[in-house]
């Protein structure tokens, strides 16, 4: 595994990420990497993991520049970009929450381990 990836990248992240940089610069359109880049965000976006989220972000932000400044900020295909965005960027923060409070809940029941044993061994003394 290459190290332009995160240590726990999944297949689907990794597939996702060589259909992204498929294109040939000097030889494919700006059209054809907004669509490599979509149907990467998208595969992405499908996979509800942390970084895989935040890539897929990153990638219609990207699509929304690229569409922007060929044919302005307010074509339909700029909007549609920035609107993937949006509603993954909202997923995202879901996403993140719930990795928040399952480490909360985690953290609390260990110290409410530590506690019943340090109750347990003070009872037997």
């Amino acid at each position: 595994m290459s190290s332009e990836y995160p240590p726990n990248a999944t297949p689907a992240y990794i597939k996702s990420m060589k259909i992204a940089k498929s294109a040939r610069p000097m030889h494919d359109g700006v059209d054809t990497c907004c669509k490599l880049n979509s149907k990467a965000a998208h595969e992405l976006r499908r996979s509800n993991g942390k970084a895989s989220m935040q890539k897929a972000v990153e990638l219609f932000m990207e699509n929304y520049e690229m569409q922007s400044a060929l044919r302005g900020s307010q074509s339909t295909r700029a909007m549609d970009a920035y609107k993937w965005a949006t509603k993954t960027q909202a997923s995202f923060q879901k996403v993140n929450m719930r990795h928040k409070a399952k480490g909360k809940i985690e953290r609390e029941a260990q110290i409410r381990r530590e506690e019943e044993k340090k109750n347990k061994n003070n009872k037997k003394d």
